[in-house]
Order: C-alpha cells, then sequence, then structure tokens
C-alpha cells in the first residue's frame, strides 16, 4: 500500500459519492429550465388590454395589466361547488376581451370592476371556449359567428397566485441547485486534490494534517505497516507505525494511534437474519481532544481484530464501554490533544 494507492480509493470514492448529487443536480436545471420563471417573474407591461397582439401569444405569455375597466358576464367557474373565478370582459376598439378573476379579487361579483396593476396569463382561446362565447351570444341576443369574430383570440387568467407560487418555486429551485453544485464541487475538489477530503484527518490545524500526511507517505514508502496490510481493502483497516487507516465504502480516515485513549464496539440492536449479509458493526474511538470518531462497516471478526491490535500497539488505551472508562476519557486533560 502506498500514499498514491490511498489516493487513488480517495478518489474513487469521491467519483461514485458525486454521481447522485451531479444527477440531482441536472434534474433540478432541466427543471429549472424547463419552468417559465422569467416570463412569470418578469412579465410584459400592458397599459390597455387593447395593445396586446397576435404575436404575444406565440409563447407562454404573462403580463402586468397597468389599468382595465371590465364588465361581469355573467357566468363563474365553479369547482367542488365553490366559485373559483369569475369572467369578465372589456370592449374596445369593437374587440372583445375576455378575462378570469379570481373569486377574491372579484367578490360579490361586481357588475363593473376596476383593475390596477393584475398579473394576468394571456391563454389562446380553443374549441371548449367557442362553448362559451356561444351561450354568452344567447344572452345577448347576438349572432355566435359575429361575436366569435369581434373577440379577442386569448382569454386573459389572473394570474397572481401562480406568481406567489413562482416564486416560492423560484426560491426552493435556486436552492437546491446551489446546494447540491456546492456538494459536486466539493467532491470535484476531492478528486483533484485527495488529501483536501474532509472527513480524512480527525479535527486540527491544517498545518498539523500536512505534518500527519508527511509522516504517513514516509512510513508507507519505508514499509512501516503491519501484516494485516495486504488485506486491507478485505477487512477494512491497516496500521502504519504511527496511524490507522479505514477504508469504507464512501469515506477513507486516517488516524495517529497516540491521539485515541479509548475504543469500543457497538452492537447492533436488530435480530440478524440467517439469510441476510453479516451484521455489521462500528467501531467508536474517542481521542485526546475529545473527538468522538465512529468507523462504520465492520464483521465481528475484524472488529475484534482491529480492537486487539490497537491495543497491542498502544497498551494504555481503554477497551470496552464502561461507565468507568468514560469517566476516564473525560478525565484526561486537553492539553495533550492534537490541534
Amino acid at each position: 500500500m502506498s500514499i498514491k494507492e490511498i489516493y487513488q480509493r480517495i478518489r474513487k470514492q469521491a467519483f461514485f459519492s458525486l454521481l447522485l448529487p451531479l444527477s440531482f443536480t441536472l434534474l433540478f436545471s432541466v427543471i429549472f429550465s424547463l419552468y417559465d420563471f422569467g416570463q412569470i417573474l418578469f412579465p410584459k407591461y400592458f397599459s390597455a388590454i387593447s395593445q396586446i397582439s397576435a404575436t404575444d401569444l406565440s409563447t407562454p405569455s404573462y403580463i402586468i395589466l397597468n389599468k382595465a375597466k371590465l364588465h361581469y358576464t355573467g357566468y363563474d367557474v365553479i369547482k367542488n361547488q365553490k366559485v373559483k373565478g369569475r369572467y369578465y370582459y372589456s370592449i374596445q376598439n369593437h374587440v372583445c376581451y375576455f378575462v378570469l378573476l379570481d373569486e377574491k379579487i372579484s367578490a360579490n361579483a361586481k357588475e363593473i370592476i376596476t383593475l390596477k396593476n393584475v398579473r394576468l396569463h394571456l391563454i389562446p382561446l380553443d374549441n371548449d371556449f367557442d362553448g362559451f362565447i356561444s351561450e354568452i351570444s344567447k344572452d345577448l341576443d347576438y349572432s355566435h359567428i359575429h361575436l366569435s369574430e369581434d373577440t379577442a383570440p386569448f382569454v386573459a387568467v389572473q394570474s397572481d397566485t401562480l406568481f406567489r407560487y413562482s416564486i416560492i418555486a423560484f426560491i426552493l429551485s435556486m436552492l437546491c441547485i446551489c446546494v447540491t453544485m456546492i456538494i459536486v464541487l466539493n467532491y470535484f475538489m476531492v478528486i483533484l486534490f485527495p488529501a483536501s477530503q474532509k472527513r480524512l484527518f480527525p479535527k486540527c490545524h491544517r498545518n498539523l494534517k500536512k505534518q500527519m500526511l508527511s509522516q504517513l507517505s514516509f512510513e508507507l514508502a519505508n514499509n512501516h505497516f503491519d501484516s494485516q496490510e495486504t488485506n486491507a481493502t478485505k477487512i477494512g483497516f491497516f496500521f502504519t507505525e504511527s496511524f490507522l487507516v479505514n477504508f469504507s465504502s464512501r469515506h477513507t480516515k486516517i488516524l495517529p494511534v497516540n491521539e485515541i485513549v479509548w475504543v469500543y464496539k457497538h452492537i447492533p440492536k436488530t435480530t440478524h437474519k440467517p439469510w441476510e449479509n453479516p451484521v455489521r458493526y462500528s467501531i467508536h474511538l474517542v481521542l485526546k481532544n475529545r473527538q468522538h470518531i465512529i468507523l462504520h462497516c465492520f464483521e465481528e471478526n475484524n472488529a475484534d481484530i482491529l480492537i486487539a491490535l490497537l491495543h497491542h500497539k498502544k497498551k494504555d488505551i481503554l477497551v470496552g464501554y464502561s461507565t468507568e472508562h468514560l469517566y476516564l476519557a473525560k478525565k484526561i486533560g486537553n492539553s495533550s490533544a492534537i490541534g
């Protein structure tokens, strides 16, 4: 085992850990690009509804109408026996414009309503709306064909609620993209600079981490490691003269043996079934500066080997969990702690 092989393993771990946040980043980016955030949050301004032309309907159009005087058609949108909106109209330059307003803004079904700076979504008319025009033409005793010809090619739907939801969706989307991008960039940094992995060393000063890395490189280069190094990938760890190197599926950890004061094994509470994979144990390590480090995914035999080797390398280490060991570990002063 060499420092280059450890770096390669760290890079491999970072690469596979990168895939999930990267896929989420791409997914959120695609959703963000497909949603009309730009149109909804930054709509066009019109001082009058008659200024809207057919070209404004080429893409999903969201506008702010500066001022409009509307008349109630007498028709409502009813869902689940509740009024959700009311249809109003405005006739300008011999053209009839239909506007669907939310129930809140059109409360009490006022015959005439004046709006200022209202947000609208322009929806092209379809065949379903033709039936609505037919009903209105009967009420007005007016030709259905003439009313259809004199009607604007769109219905303007109030979009204030959509605007509020879009702001929330925009903030959440940007937050998700930023968070996943930070995670992705962090893994890219680990791939480029394996020694920058956050959990590679215990928490201590950067200069001390450099010293430990230099010492580890020297010991590996000069074969200052124990015999179990050859099976490190299989059993999950190996010792050098001064360090414990732990491998897991997601992280690699390098711990100075002299700083470990207490070690104990955690036995899972869940009942193991014969047809399942072997039960995995975790090793708990407490350092002189009271850092609590957990090494995961050990088979019981390998966990016992690690504890035995650690006790062999450092005779005064506390082995096993007990209230006495807890007291003694806390009693050890911070004056000798790393960092």
